[in-house]
């Protein structure tokens, strides 16, 4: 059976808010965002773009990193959304 790889992302919202999400598809993730499906959080603030994003190795993996990074202040989230930028670029 293949894995399927899992996105953590983080989006900018217009309040200037950080929103922290998985996803196998980031891109699709953020449309329906942006037309006001899926989660509450996106719909009360809209999402501008995808800050950052890293690929994990499973749904499981993905979802804990999700729950560590909600727990976090907003200025840790921006340094990790620097790595994860940083990191892709290398």
């Amino acid at each position: 059976m293949m894995q399927e790889t899992w996105y953590v992302y983080l989006l900018q919202t217009e309040n200037n808010k950080i929103y922290t999400g998985i996803s196998p598809d980031v891109n699709a993730r953020f449309d329906k965002h942006a037309l006001g499906k899926g989660a509450l959080f996106t719909r009360l603030n809209k999402p501008l773009n995808v800050l950052a994003f890293k690929a994990f190795t499973s749904k499981r993996e993905a979802a804990m990193v999700e729950i560590q990074i909600k727990k976090i202040p907003r200025a840790s989230k921006l340094s990790i959304a620097c790595l994860w930028n940083d990191e892709r670029k290398s």
